[in-house]
């Protein structure tokens, strides 16, 4: 199995909440293992900072659904 690692990282939206950020903590907690991805999101109240890394076609589609999430730019 090949693997990528993937760091980028993004500007929060103004319309992202608490409850925007605890959704996608959740969300990668209970998906990301299953699909063998590993890895750390950092956050501040301006960035998002996050460091991926699994097998090359899993990140590419996770980071595809990612970059369509509009909690962030």
């Amino acid at each position: 199995m090949n693997l990528v690692r993937l760091i980028y990282s993004s500007k929060v939206s103004n319309t992202c909440t608490f409850e925007g950020l605890r959704s996608i903590f959740q969300s990668a907690y209970k998906n990301n293992p299953a699909l063998g991805i590993t890895g750390v999101l950092c956050y501040d109240p301006h960035y998002f900072l996050q460091w991926l890394e699994g097998p090359v076609e899993t990140v590419h589609n996770l980071y595809a659904s990612i970059l369509q999430d509009g909690r962030h730019s």
